[in-house]
């Protein structure tokens, strides 16, 4: 190769590389004057009408998420939600809500727990979203830190809650295939005033 062809194809990358500043330089300008009020526009993006359809649909749902946890293969993550709490307590001035809808299980939260499985993006999960059970504690609500796969059809969950003179403690497996919650272990504890 001569030394003729060498400036030609080193004028022909400047070229190239002018090309390309111009334009990241006239874009910047482009979106520059479709955002005026941003300083540091990088991106201009324009709302999309039927995104405000997501935001309300979540907004006006009855449920609640509280949890979602990984299995360790990968393929699906558990999902525990609650009936959300109306906003229909404490005063006009300062309204609150009616029960702890972070929760579930226990007559001090939200009552029932309601358990899916989610498939990841992942190959060989069944794609389809499932509803597995319903719990109800009773004084005892849903531990939700100590949710945990088992196997990949077992999930495995402490409760606990009680009051001054009786407390239960209990753990507790659920099937993903059938949905039935079978109790492992309940402790039970009394104390005398």
């Amino acid at each position: 190769m001569n030394w003729k062809n060498i400036i030609f194809i080193l004028l022909i990358i400047i070229v190239i590389i002018l090309s390309v500043l111009l334009f990241i330089k006239s874009s910047d300008k482009d979106i520059a004057i479709n955002c005026p009020k941003c300083e540091d526009c990088i991106e201009c993006i324009k709302p999309d009408p039927k995104i405000s359809e997501l935001p309300d649909s979540f907004l006006k749902s009855d449920y609640r998420v509280i949890k979602i946890i990984d299995n360790q293969d990968g393929k699906y993550s558990l999902i525990v939600a609650t009936k959300r709490s109306e906003i229909a307590c404490g005063s006009p001035d300062d309204p609150s809500r009616c029960t702890d809808d972070n929760n579930c299980g226990s007559i001090y939260t939200a009552r029932t727990c309601y358990f899916f499985l989610e498939p990841l993006y992942t190959y060989g999960a069944n794609p389809e979203t499932r509803f597995i059970a319903t719990w109800e504690g009773g004084l005892d609500g849903l531990d939700k830190d100590s949710i945990e796969f088992k196997d990949d059809t077992t999930v495995i969950f402490n409760s606990y809650g009680g009051d001054s003179i009786f407390s239960v403690s209990k753990v507790l497996e659920l099937n993903l295939e059938t949905g039935e919650i079978t109790l492992i272990k309940r402790e039970d504890f009394t104390s005398e005033l």
